[in-house]
């Protein structure tokens, strides 16, 4: 039911306004997880990333963290977890109901993060319980042999080929919430869950290196993270007998704990001098013919700080840039209208770099795109819902095409994996804004 925390966002933290490390990176490098008393797959190499506030840089050195940017509600956790149940096989899918927050220290190195799980229970189809993907080893690409992405590529998370981009399809049998808390010392569960004895674990942490206040970064700690929680029943009379639920929930992992912190120094900027003028006063002031050059400190914004709108500017037209509070948010456009700007971004760009796509796939995909293209524009201007919900529809055919031709010709290594992976990308960014039959 937890295996491990998302693979790491590429989003940055905004600045520490209280000019303290921005951001704390956990990265798992073992330890156990287990549900009922039964062990679960940890994924090795996993990170928690918490965008930091309120610390400083010498007098408090508590932090207060929160997640939401590295690790959005709705992210996958962990490979999906074949489980064997009452001679039942079933397959649990869990994800992020509610972002990591707490707070952490950076003189001390302790941890307290909390987040909301939800994990949905899908009964097994056939002889196969989880899909897997092809990839030989962990972290190799291959494909999905089944699923909600069957003939999609993939990357194998752990020994049993299992991952995070292959998920059942269908719907769940049943779902269960639980909120859950890592921390770097001491948690006990009582005899309440399901009258099972009562269970402790202890985490501990090391003090960051080098030591704060010091204004080296990044700085280096490792700590011990505990959980220990009781899940409860889904309410489904099938489902909780056989799980069983409610049931306890316990890990103890073993972390590395990176404290990051961007500097934003001041910038100097020279200004609108006329040639002959070449002695430089430290005064802000006038310019022009015959008087002397003026040279004015200002300091640049820090990242993700913002006046106006066109602070954020992030250099993608398919995204809404927006200053809230200070603060740059750049929003995905949804629907017909981001689906078509990301169909017609992608004109222009080598979807696999330099390598060459084989001709035929080539063609599959100039036309499909075409397709999409053309539908999606169509879309966007009629006024009929139910004349939009048949393009979207037709458009969404389009895309899915070029993913079951992609993962036909990677199969018969035709294209490389990295040129699979790279197409999959950009098919699945155009497809998620009417991934759900938005309009």
């Amino acid at each position: 039911m937890l295996g491990a925390f998302a693979r790491a966002s590429a989003e940055p933290c905004p600045p520490n306004p209280s000019g303290g490390p921005d951001e704390l990176a956990l990265t798992v490098n073992g330890g156990r997880t287990d549900f009922a008393g039964q062990e679960l797959p940890l994924v090795r190499g996993a990170r928690i990333r918490l965008c930091l506030r309120d610390c400083d840089s010498g007098t408090h050195a508590t932090c207060s963290g929160n997640g939401g940017i590295a690790a959005p509600r709705g992210t996958v956790l962990a490979p999906p977890v074949s489980l064997l149940a009452g001679g039942v096989s079933l397959c649990l899918v869990t994800r992020l109901s509610a972002a990591p927050r707490g707070t952490v220290d950076v003189g001390s190195g302790a941890v307290d993060v909390a987040a909301g799980l939800a994990t949905s229970v899908f009964a097994a189809t056939g002889a196969q319980v989880c899909p897997a993907c092809s990839g030989r080893e962990v972290g190799a690409s291959g494909v999905c042999d089944g699923g909600a992405r069957a003939g999609q590529v993939c990357v194998v998370d752990d020994a049993l080929g299992l991952s995070r981009d292959c998920l059942p399809a269908g719907r769940a049998a049943a779902s269960v919430s639980i909120d859950v808390a890592l921390t770097s010392g001491t948690v006990r569960l009582s005899g309440r869950c399901a009258g099972r004895a009562a269970r402790e674990h202890a985490g501990a942490a090391s003090p960051p290196e080098p030591p704060w206040p010091d204004s080296t970064y990044p700085k280096r700690s490792h700590a011990a993270l505990a959980l220990l929680v009781c899940a409860p029943g889904t309410g489904d009379e099938l489902a909780d007998p056989l799980l069983p639920l409610p049931a306890p929930v316990g890990a103890l992992l073993d972390v590395t704990a990176e404290w990051l912190h961007e500097a934003v120094p001041p910038t100097t900027t020279t200004v609108g001098l006329p040639p002959e003028a070449t002695t430089t006063v430290p005064v802000v002031s006038g310019g022009g013919a015959g008087r002397p050059a003026i040279t004015t400190s200002s300091t640049t914004l820090p990242r993700g700080a913002c006046r106006t709108a066109a602070d954020c500017d992030d250099g993608d037209p398919c995204t809404d840039d927006r200053c809230v509070g200070g603060r740059c948010a750049n929003v995905a456009r949804g629907g017909v209208e981001g689906a078509l700007c990301q169909v017609q971004s992608e004109h222009d760009v080598p979807l696999c770099g330099t390598e060459a796509i084989d001709p035929r796939l080539l063609k599959t995909i100039q036309v499909k795109l075409a397709s999409a293209e053309s539908a999606l524009e169509r879309a966007s201007e009629t006024a009929s819902a139910g004349r939009k919900a048949r393009l979207v529809a037709l458009a969404r055919r389009s895309l899915e095409a070029i993913d079951r031709k992609t993962a036909r010709f990677v199969a018969l290594k035709r294209i490389s994996v990295p040129c699979a992976q790279s197409i999959d990308g950009a098919i699945t960014a155009m497809r998620q804004p009417i991934a759900d039959g938005g309009g």
